[in-house]
C-alpha cells in the first residue's frame, strides 16, 4: 500500500500550531516577526517560525542553523528536519558539524525481565514500546515516562520475535516450536494461535513482518511464509531451506520483502509476483540482520563476518562494506529519515553510521553485557532503543 504524498509521515515534522499568539503580543511581519517567534516560550511557535524562516534568504538560513543549537529539543530537531532537505554547500557543512545522532545519550533503562530480552518494537505512533524475553513474557512499556504499563504472558514458551500491526491494535509474538500468537495487546486476549512446522523439525519462529496494508503476517524459521492472520491460515510458502531464515525486512509500501538465505547470501522479493528479484553474495558468514531505506532504494545487512553491508536494491550491487565488529554483527537499523544507521555486536557498544559516507559518527556505550541484541528506532526518529543479551535491561538513548 503506497503512502499519500501529501500526507505527513510519522518521522516527518508538522509545523504549525493551535497556540495562539498572545492578545497583547505585537505581531511582526517579515524577518523581524520570525525572530520574535523565535524567541517564544512556546517551542510549537518556534517551530512554526523555522519554516517561515526559510522564506527569508540567506537570513532566514541563518536563523533554521542557529536553531541547531536552541535550547529545546524538539527545535533543535525541527531545523535539523528541514535542514536536511537542502542542498546548498554551508549547509551540508552544519549538519556535519550538528548531526544529533552524534549527541545521544543514555535517557533511561528500563528493568523488569528476568532474562535474555531477545527483540524489542515501537507501537507505529511511537507511543508503546513492547519487549520480548527468554522469562516467556511481553512487556508493555509506556515510552515516554518508561512505566512498565503491562505484562503478556507467553504461554511458557521463549519469545524470539515481535511484529506489531500497522494500526496498533495487534501484536505478533513468534516463539519458540514455531508457535506464532496473536494478541490484543490492550486486553491481553489471545485472538488465534499460528503454527508453521517443517519436517517434523521444531525450531524458532526467528522474525516476523507485517505488510503495510495489516492484511499479511510474514514469518521466518526455516521457511519463510505469508499468513492471512485473522482467518489464521496459510497464504503461501515463498521459501524453504536447511539454514534457519533469521531476518526479514518489507519496505514501506509493501512491493519488496528481503531476507537473509543459504549460503550466506539474501535474497530480495517482488511481493506482488512471489518471485526473486535479486540474490545478494558478498557475505563470507550467515547474515543476522536486515534494513531498508523508507525510498526502498538502499539495504543494510549484518553478518557473523563481522560487516556490514550497504546494497542498491534497484540494480542488486554491493555499494560499500564496512567492518563493524571484531567477531559479528547483531543487528541493524535505519534512521526514518534514510540518512543514518546504527549496529550492535559483541562488544557492547552500538555504532552510529552515515549511511551515504559509510563515516562512524558516534559509538554509544553504555550496556555491560557483551552482545547487544536488538535495536529499534522510534516512529519520530528521535529516540534508539536497545536490549543487550543476559542484562535484562533495554536503555533508550536520545538527546538530551
Amino acid at each position: 500500500m503506497s503512502q499519500n504524498p501529501n500526507q505527513p509521515r510519522p518521522f516527518d515534522v508538522v509545523l504549525g500550531s493551535q497556540t495562539p499568539i498572545p492578545n497583547d503580543a505585537a505581531v511582526l511581519g517579515g524577518l523581524p516577526g520570525v525572530k520574535q517567534r523565535l524567541a517564544s516560550t512556546t517551542p510549537q511557535n518556534r517551530i512554526a517560525a523555522l519554516k517561515e524562516a526559510l522564506q527569508h534568504g540567506d537570513a532566514g538560513l541563518d536563523l533554521v542553523i542557529q536553531a541547531l543549537q536552541n535550547e529545546v529539543t524538539q527545535v533543535r530537531w525541527a531545523a535539523y528536519s528541514l535542514l536536511r532537505q537542502r542542498k546548498e554547500p554551508r549547509i551540508k557543512q552544519a549538519l556535519r558539524e550538528y548531526n544529533p545522532w552524534q549527541k545521544l545519550t543514555c535517557l533511561r533503562t528500563l528493568e523488569g525481565h528476568s532474562r535474555f530480552i531477545s527483540c524489542v518494537v515501537f507501537s507505529p505512533d511511537g507511543q508503546t514500546l513492547f519487549s520480548g524475553s527468554w522469562d516467556t513474557t511481553i512487556k508493555v512499556w509506556e515510552f515516554a515516562t518508561g512505566r512498565l504499563i503491562r505484562t503478556l504472558d507467553g504461554g511458557g514458551y521463549y519469545v524470539s520475535s515481535l511484529a506489531i500491526s500497522p494500526d496498533g491494535q495487534t501484536l505478533f509474538v513468534g516463539q519458540e516450536k514455531n508457535f506464532i500468537k496473536v494478541l490484543d495487546w490492550q486486553t491481553g486476549k489471545k485472538i488465534s494461535t499460528l503454527r508453521t512446522r517443517l519436517q517434523a523439525r521444531f525450531t524458532w519462529i526467528y522474525a516476523l513482518a507485517v505488510s503495510p496494508d495489516g492484511q499479511i503476517l510474514f514469518s521466518s524459521d526455516y521457511s519463510l511464509k505469508a499468513w492471512d492472520w485473522q482467518m489464521a491460515k496459510e497464504l503461501y510458502n515463498l521459501y524453504s531451506h536447511q539454514s534457519e531464515i533469521c531476518c526479514l525486512a518489507i519496505s514501506l509500501d509493501g512491493q519488496i520483502l528481503v531476507c537473509n538465505s543459504q549460503d550466506n547470501s539474501i535474497t530480495v522479493w517482488d511481493l506482488a509476483t512471489a518471485k526473486q528479484i535479486h540474490i545478494l553474495k558478498g557475505h563470507s558468514k550467515a547474515v543476522t540482520s536486515v534494513a531498508i531505506t523508507g525510498d526502498k532504494k538502499t539495504l543494510v545487512s549484518g553478518s557473523w563476518d563481522a560487516s556490514i553491508k550497504v546494497w542498491d536494491l534497484e540494480t542488486g550491487k554491493e555499494i560499500y562494506t564496512l567492518i563493524a565488529d571484531q567477531t559479528q554483527v547483531n543487528c541493524v537499523a535505519i534512521s526514518p529519515d534514510g540518512q543514518t544507521f546504527f549496529s550492535g555486536g559483541e562488544e557492547n557498544t552500538i555504532k552510529v553510521w552515515d549511511l551515504q559516507t559509510g563515516q562512524q559518527m558516534n559509538a554509544l556505550r553504555g550496556h555491560q553485557s557483551l552482545l547487544i541484541r536488538s535495536l529499534a528506532i522510534s516512529p519520530d526518529g528521535q529516540n534508539l532503543v536497545s536490549s543487550c543479551s543476559w542484562e535484562k535491561t533495554i536503555k533508550v538513548w536520545g538527546l538530551a
